[in-house]
């Protein structure tokens, strides 16, 4: 079911020459509010911090690194869709990188889709678990015992994640597709 009341959202942030953050929307605050940040999202507690710290993946940190390097280097902006899924719903985006003066870069995200989850399912980071399931940062899909990557449906119907007694480790990733189509951007 898709959901129209926040298609449109624009998040806005910027960093400065050294990747801390130097400004943030107000977007950026209902954003966090809805989405559970917490006041370990509110403005006061992000300005002057290193994007990086909020950047939970080491292969996602490092595309971005990448595509912020590129546009600081080649003074040219640099657009992807991508996905920021929550337990209710699921978000399609779409970023923009733009250069700034001395070295800054800007990014804004615009909600293009909102789809409500019916399945209601809470994927959250656990640093314990005997099975691991790893789900892509970019677009949300989630790697299947297979390889294949697929929508939590098929994670929880073909490969079981939930028949344990333990809940398993979520580990954030990316997908090679996902990969090709940033580093295609570079």
């Amino acid at each position: 079911m898709t959901n129209s009341n926040h298609a449109g959202l624009v998040v806005t942030y910027a960093i400065d020459h050294a990747d801390k953050l130097v400004n943030v929307n107000e977007e950026w605050t209902r954003f966090a509010q809805e989405n559970e940040g917490g006041t370990r999202l509110h403005p006061e507690s992000v300005i002057g911090q290193s994007l990086w710290t909020f950047v939970r993946e080491d292969t996602l940190q490092q595309l971005y690194q990448q595509l912020v390097t590129t546009v600081r280097q080649s003074h040219v902006q640099v657009n992807f869709d991508f996905r920021c899924d929550s337990p209710r719903f699921r978000r399609h985006m779409h970023m923009t990188m733009t250069p700034r003066e001395d070295n800054h870069v800007q990014f804004t995200s615009v909600t293009t889709r909102i789809e409500t989850r019916n399945d209601g399912l809470r994927a959250a980071a656990a640093f314990t678990g005997v099975t691991h399931v790893t789900r892509c940062s970019i677009c949300n899909l989630y790697k299947l015992s297979d390889g294949r990557w697929s929508e939590v449906a098929a994670a929880l119907d073909q490969d079981g994640l939930l028949n344990s007694n333990q809940r398993p480790r979520l580990i954030w990733g990316v997908c090679n597709p996902c990969k090709e189509r940033l580093a295609a951007t570079t």
